[in-house]
């Protein structure tokens, strides 16, 4: 008895258990209502832990019973010991304040949404003195903890505090997602389920560890793999990108767009790796066929000189020279004030597509204007292309820029792919001045055609030239 109790994190227990003449039946039927008659105030965070882990020993020898599940599911006892005790990810913040004798942000957000899931996924009411109840608790449970974090109370208006705002946010969440599903209406061709149909333990504790770990890079993989399907389901939602990044974290390692690859693959089981030959493909056509498209006088003489170049300058070029065969059609909040709505320019386009600068400094510099101005006309800053080198014949450095994260890459082509599949897999707009180049991207070298495609006769013409020059050659 004393071995597993030790291996179920419930050394604290011993006595008790002994005291009752528990032994390793009586642990197979013990209920958290039970087993929290018998504990003192100060251990109920060990017992929070050691009922989880006793929770998990119960599922896998299959001994898990309607008495194993804590009560207060169908509304009637409600008090914050019960809420954690169902919950796996609560072990994690228990331990960690047991260790450090604080909570981080993150862990009282995990905290709040632990709280949020078991008031909205059981359907239990909640007002303002509910609330005040579980605030009080928090705060006696982890001793640092202030109650205003989680709990302000307004009445008449709307309470302050992250338990309403995880409450509240959950709430739209489900009730757009259920509007979703009485349509039978969605934002792609591949439907996910309901996030609250992938609520099972592994899968939350899967999402638990990757929040708080960035090693062993298999395990990584593994979870990573295993929270797929809950991670569709939320993305393809309306998140932001600080919401995604918030609740995948791990994505701001240097290691984030591998993961987003494989995520890819996943959702696409067409040959995500036929970019680069489609783009040799395309390479030596496009000199011919942009010439007779290109009005613009520099994008002209760019191609002059693109025979003579190394093929690293040939990609550059392309990618530059292509924002003047598909010019912009939308207009756009301009200027200081961001009030004129103009229509884009190709400019506008490439600065929105790849950003070349000299130095990371200068880059750096530039990308805080770029923010400044998208916080002006209330538009986040989409994923750009980063390019350090002193000239468009002569980069040293290939980067991604995705919301205060730089994925470093090894050239300008892979970084093309890199940011196309940050698009697709975060389910993100395109920027509105190039969003013709990355349809174009996604149709010709991709092959996806997706209901939010922009319509644009260029766009057709230009598909459509390449498609005959294939099969000309072809023949």
């Amino acid at each position: 008895m004393d071995t597993l109790l030790k291996s179920l994190k419930g050394e604290a227990f011993a006595s008790i258990f002994s005291y009752l003449k528990f032994g390793e039946e009586s642990l197979k039927s013990l209920s958290w209502e039970q087993f929290r008659m018998e504990i003192s105030k100060e251990l109920v965070g060990q017992a929070v832990v050691f009922f989880n882990e006793l929770q998990n020993w119960k599922r896998h020898n299959n001994y898990l019973s309607d008495q194993g599940k804590a009560p207060g599911i169908n509304g009637s006892e409600i008090d914050l010991a019960t809420i954690l005790a169902n919950s796996n990810q609560a072990a994690a913040v228990i331990n960690y304040f047991k260790e450090t004798g604080r909570l981080t942000n993150e862990f009282r957000k995990v905290l709040s949404g632990i709280i949020a899931e078991h008031f909205v996924y059981n359907n239990i009411q909640t007002n303002q003195i509910v609330l005040n109840q579980i605030a009080d608790e928090i705060q006696e449970l982890f001793e640092s903890e202030i109650k205003e974090t989680y709990f302000i109370k307004n009445f008449g208006k709307k309470p302050g505090g992250l338990l309403y705002s995880k409450i509240y946010n959950l709430k739209a969440k489900a009730k757009k997602q259920s509007a979703v599903q009485l349509s039978g209406t969605s934002n792609d061709e591949n439907t996910c389920p309901n996030p609250t149909d992938l609520n099972d333990d592994k899968v939350i504790t899967c999402k638990q560890w990757l929040m708080f770990n960035i090693e062993p890079r298999r395990e990584v993989d593994e979870k990573w793999d295993l929270t797929f399907e809950w991670r569709q389901s939320f993305l393809s939602t309306t998140a932001t990108l600080s919401a995604i990044l918030e609740e995948f974290p791990i994505l701001k390692q240097a290691f984030g767009h591998e993961l987003i690859v494989a995520d890819y693959q996943k959702i696409h089981s067409k040959d995500s790796d036929t970019f680069v030959a489609k783009w040799q493909e395309f390479k030596s056509v496009a000199l011919s066929l942009f010439l007779s498209k290109i009005k613009e006088v520099q994008s002209i003489n760019l191609l002059k000189t693109f025979s003579n170049q190394s093929e690293d300058t040939k990609d550059a070029v392309l990618l530059h020279v292509i924002h003047s065969v598909l010019i912009p059609t939308k207009r756009g909040k301009r200027g200081s004030s961001g009030n004129l709505k103009l229509k884009y320019t190709i400019q506008d386009s490439r600065d929105h597509f790849i950003i070349f600068k000299s130095s990371v400094g200068e880059l750096q510099s530039h990308l805080k204007v770029l923010t400044d101005e998208n916080y002006k006309i209330k538009q986040p800053l989409q994923p750009i292309i980063c390019c350090i080198g002193s000239s468009l014949y002569n980069f040293e450095k290939y980067f991604v820029y995705i919301s205060g994260i730089f994925y470093e890459l090894p050239n300008i082509l892979k970084s093309v792919e890199i940011c196309f599949k940050i698009f697709i897999v975060l389910n993100l707009k395109y920027p509105d001045p190039c969003c013709l180049v990355w349809t174009f991207i996604q149709q010709h070298f991709f092959d996806l055609n997706l209901k939010s495609d922009l319509k644009n006769r260029i766009l057709s013409e230009l598909l459509n030239d390449l498609k005959n020059t294939s099969i000309s050659n072809l023949s």
